[in-house]
């Protein structure tokens, strides 16, 4: 936003959260001719960013779900989970679907299968579906893990550190939640859970080994 001059300042931090979320704010490939849009592709330095797959899924079930800041997710995806994954759902809980279990959110993805058949949000969509890596030629992938140092190679790469600084000690790790709500799910589940993020886990380099995710990453 600050590069773009979508922002009226030099500090990051200073932006608010709901100036960065309009449409507005930004123009996606969509928003171009397909020639247009071939140039962007062929021309700009690209980059993306990945996360452990289960990290970022308990991350987007605890932000979204458990300690939502709106009833969106509640109300457009809550209710439907609480009504075919749960047993003799109370009239609330269907009405607001404001108490989705974490192994409830799970089944609902599983039964699914694939984002195709729309459950799958940008905030739990697979990465490789998402921001297709096998299409798009990126110069950086980045990781979560190494959010610091990895974002600096994006700002430095093309110089850009000299506009702008990626604020240090911004990485805030649910690591230390994701042994908590694997062991909430039974193993058949989980390796299931796997298979639906497989890709991710291939293509960005994470591990998998049921033993270990269950007691943590």
């Amino acid at each position: 936003m600050i590069l773009s001059g979508n922002a009226n300042t030099s500090d990051p931090l200073s932006i608010e959260a709901n100036e960065v979320h309009p449409r507005r704010v930004w123009e996606t490939l969509a928003d171009f001719k397909t020639s247009e849009s071939q140039t962007r592709l062929n021309n700009y330095y690209k980059f993306m960013f990945v996360r452990h797959p289960f990290e970022r899924l308990v991350s987007a079930y605890v932000n979204k779900f458990y300690k939502s800041y709106t009833d969106y997710f509640q109300i457009k995806y809550g209710r439907t989970i609480v009504k075919n994954y749960r047993t003799n759902p109370g009239k609330e809980a269907l009405t607001r679907g404001h108490d989705v279990t974490f192994s409830e959110f799970v089944q609902y993805l599983i039964a699914h299968k694939s984002s195709e058949s729309g459950p799958f949000n940008e905030h739990w969509r697979p990465m490789h579906e998402l921001c297709e890596p096998c299409r798009v030629k990126y110069d950086i992938i980045g990781k979560y893990e190494t959010l610091n140092e990895d974002s600096w190679l994006v700002l430095e790469n093309p110089r850009l550190d000299q506009k702008v600084k990626f604020p240090p000690g911004l990485k805030k790790s649910t690591a230390y939640l994701v042994k908590s709500y694997l062991s909430q799910i039974p193993e058949s589940q989980l390796i299931k859970l796997y298979h639906l993020y497989e890709l991710d886990f291939k293509l960005f380099g994470y591990d998998f080994d049921v033993e270990s995710d269950i007691n943590g990453l």
